[in-house]
């Protein structure tokens, strides 16, 4: 769902580069960073318990 959101917003955007939607992007990057992180570290977590 976010590729094709990004994708369709990518395309608006060399069109008409807003202010606003850079900053959508960054943070779309940003909470997206932040989620890979938690369940990696979930992950991790996890599996150190379990083998621990």
């Amino acid at each position: 769902m976010l590729a094709a959101g990004g994708g369709g917003m990518s395309g608006h955007g060399e069109h008409e580069p807003w202010g606003d939607e850079r900053r959508t992007r960054q943070l779309v990057r940003v909470i997206t960073g932040l989620a890979v992180v938690i369940v990696l570290g979930a992950v991790v977590g996890m599996v150190y318990v379990v083998l621990g």
